[in-house]
């Protein structure tokens, strides 16, 4: 048999690998918040579950639409016979799959060596991989959507690239900057046409003049965001979310904080790297991610980390042409002990927000 047809077997083996393990690790992470009593439906979730009763009302300016209407036509399809918060639960389950899907249908597209490597690191990334789908707000949504992005980019599937753009700008605000850019280097590099660069964003104009039909002020879309999310509770004008959280202290704050620093050098050095070999469709990656970290202040700096597993792409992609991947790959016991790893940083997670709620619910 070929090196290369023994490549793809691995590869294929290796994905449905990741795949039985992230659902695995979901369900524990289900059965735990049971068993410890943790109410799913509490702070965004109930945002989200409340809004799916009455999906066709703009009622909430900090969210987006479009995950409600899911949950209100998953409601629908199980006749109601399925508790609320697990029909959320199995909705961000198949967004999770779906966003999994659809990396590991890219890197295989663009022939990446050790793209096995980058699919177990965005399906489960630390600590929020999977477990940001056991604890259903609109996450595994959004990466679904904006992994569909980038692979419809790739295989220039206009119609399709369209309509996963008109859908992103109504899931997450966090994906705007993300949609802009895909969009932006579709026309410059791939031939998007500007018809479907214009109809992306049609949407998002309606659905902004239907609050204001209603009596919202024009900016009503971000006017709430400026001042909850990105002004700053430091001295710091910026950055913020990364020193002031470092700067806070304790070990929630150096823990979080160092993680979102790494996360910081991470988009820089990947940033460098693809700025020199001008791989626009990375750029459009890495740089939201970045600016994220410079503007979000701490309260809400954490946005950046959980939508910072798209940089799974750029990683692998930084790595090319793939000698490391070659050399780890004749070491089974290390790829194997990366997932058991991540895996296991989905459980603490879990733990860790287990505690998080009882401590602010007491």
């Amino acid at each position: 048999m070929q090196a290369s047809s023994i490549s793809v077997i691995r590869n294929e083996r290796s994905e449905a690998s990741i795949f039985a393990v992230g659902i695995g690790v979901f369900v524990a992470i289900a059965i735990f918040f049971r068993v410890v009593g943790l109410s799913l439906i509490q702070s965004d979730v109930r945002d989200y579950l409340v809004w799916s009763h009455e999906w066709w009302h703009v009622q909430d300016p900090f969210h987006l639409p479009v995950y409600p209407i899911l949950i209100w036509l998953a409601r629908g399809i199980t006749l109601g016979l399925i508790p609320e918060g697990m029909v959320m639960q199995l909705v961000s389950l198949l967004g999770w799959c779906a966003s999994v899907y659809f990396v590991a249908k890219t890197l295989e597209f663009l022939r990446i060596k050790g793209r096995h490597w980058a699919v177990a690191l965005y399906a489960l990334f630390p600590f929020v991989g999977v477990s940001y789908a056991a604890w259903p707000i609109s996450d595994s949504i959004a990466h679904a959507a904006l992994a569909g992005s980038v692979y419809f980019l790739y295989r220039r599937s206009w119609w399709a690239l369209t309509a996963t753009l008109a859908v992103s700008l109504l899931i997450h605000k966090a994906l705007w900057p993300f949609a802009l850019g895909i969009a932006i280097v579709g026309v410059w590099r791939h031939g998007y046409p500007l018809i479907h660069f214009v109809l992306s964003g049609v949407p998002l104009v309606i659905y902004w003049l239907i609050g204001v039909a209603n009596g919202e002020q024009l900016s009503w879309m971000v006017h709430s965001n400026l001042h909850k999310e990105i002004a700053s509770h430091s001295s710091l004008p910026v950055f913020d979310g990364v020193f002031g959280t470092l700067a806070s202290g304790g070990a929630r704050g150096l823990i979080k904080g160092g993680l979102l620093l790494s996360m910081l050098i991470a988009s820089v050095v990947l940033g460098v790297i693809h700025l020199k070999r001008r791989h626009a469709e990375m750029i459009v990656l890495i740089l939201p991610i970045f600016a994220l970290l410079v503007i979000l202040n701490q309260w809400e700096a954490w946005a950046p980390f959980r939508f910072g597993k798209i940089l799974a792409i750029p990683a692998v992609m930084a790595l090319q042409p793939g000698r490391l991947f070659s050399s780890l790959d004749r070491r089974p016991w290390a790829y194997w002990t990366f997932i058991v790893v991540l895996g296991i940083s989905q459980l603490v997670f879990a733990f860790y927000m287990d505690r998080f709620f009882a401590a602010r619910n007491a």
